[in-house]
């Protein structure tokens, strides 16, 4: 039986795809891609990557290779780059270049002053919680050592993943362009083999899910309470990460996480039509992807005043 046009361009893409895959940290082994067109959820975003981490297999594709601006899912390879050079008690000392280009910028922050010492394990939860581009300004010039060398850095490690139509222009997702005029780009598949090699790491993992991180007071800091802008965690069972972003141009992303048993589903839907958006369309992929009824969702509330990202 001959197949419609529309069919077979959607089959080519999805070979296409898995063919390019194979030899990425993602899939140990080709693996089919789930195209159940009857079934497929319906979805705001321009782009969407899910895979199954369990058993190896793309599970959606939309625009999956489509270079879109990623706002602050950036950061998730400014963790990955800090995690490969840093130990997890490695004290972290806060700048006023960091305080004063977060303010430039009108950026999430963790509402940190300069002086203020933290250890790089409290950092992430600044960073991955809150989103701070305090803290990711203050990383970079840690451990690249200086911008130049970390973002370097951070597109070294993106072509050692096989992130092959990934560009980082700077450590945080912000809407502007590095020193030689090019503005920060991935896809949804290369954002989906960083999240998936980032998964690897227990103290990753331990930092994504968490809801709420309450550092007190002690030497060298205030007090800080950092809320985790992913509203899908408490509220969507088995929600485990991974990281929220937002900008005008990138419009609102989310790398998500879940498992159920056995099964680790990961995905990123990037330009959804709103902050809200996309989460709505994060738990209609996860469905999708569990094979669940769909079922209502109450979004975990942030406290007043909190920037969503």
């Amino acid at each position: 039986m001959s197949q419609s046009p529309r069919r077979y361009a959607t089959l080519l893409l999805a070979a296409t795809l898995a063919a390019s895959l194979t030899l990425s940290p993602v899939t140990a082994q080709a693996a089919p891609v789930r195209l159940a067109a009857a079934a497929r959820p319906s979805v705001t975003a321009r782009s969407v990557a899910v895979y199954n981490r369990s058993t190896h297999a793309w599970l959606y594709l939309k625009q999956a290779r489509t270079r879109r601006p990623i706002a602050s899912v950036t950061k998730l390879m400014t963790a990955y780059v800090v995690l490969k050079h840093a130990r997890w008690r490695t004290p972290v000392t806060i700048s006023k270049a960091a305080v004063a280009y977060a303010h430039r910028h009108d950026a999430t922050t963790a509402n940190l002053r300069p002086g203020e010492r933290i250890t790089l394990a409290q950092a992430l939860y600044g960073m991955l919680l809150p989103s701070g581009a305090d803290v990711a300004y203050q990383l970079a010039k840690n451990y690249g050592p200086g911008h130049g060398k970390f973002i370097a850095k951070m597109n070294a490690y993106a072509r050692a993943l096989h992130m092959t139509k990934t560009h980082y222009a700077n450590p945080d997702g912000l809407p502007y362009k590095d020193s030689h005029g090019r503005s920060g780009y991935s896809t949804a598949v290369d954002q989906l083999k960083l999240v998936n090699a980032l998964l690897r790491s227990t103290s990753f993992r331990k930092v994504v899910r968490t809801t709420r991180y309450h550092l007190h007071a002690g030497h060298g800091h205030r007090a800080h309470t950092w809320t985790n802008t992913n509203r899908l965690l408490g509220a969507y069972r088995g929600a485990h990460g991974v990281k929220t972003g937002t900008t005008k141009a990138a419009g609102a992303c989310l790398a998500f996480s879940a498992y159920r048993g056995t099964r680790n589903i990961i995905g990123i839907v990037l330009h959804s039509t709103t902050p809200t958006t996309r989460f709505r369309d994060a738990t209609h992929l996860l469905n999708y992807a569990y094979g669940t009824h769909p079922t209502q969702v109450h979004l975990r509330s942030l406290p007043a005043g909190t920037n969503p990202d």
